[in-house]
């Protein structure tokens, strides 16, 4: 799994929250949208364009070549 980090940043005059994911790819994205949705209304959504890339897993070979 690659580092992952979550930056949340306040506006001072509105006291709006604003959260990005970075890090975060494909269906990973969802826990970042669990996370807005446990801490209040969700006002506005941009999806970055991880959100669209999935990692291919590492397969094991079926027999060892010897």
């Amino acid at each position: 799994m690659a580092h992952q980090e979550v930056k949340a940043r306040i506006d001072k005059k509105t006291g709006k929250l604003m959260i990005e994911g970075c890090g975060f790819n494909g269906d990973e994205c969802d826990v970042i949208k669990k996370v807005e949705e446990a801490i209040g209304t969700i006002t506005h959504t941009e999806e970055k364009d991880e959100r669209y890339n999935y990692v291919q897993p590492d397969y094991l070979p079926n027999a060892l070549q010897g």
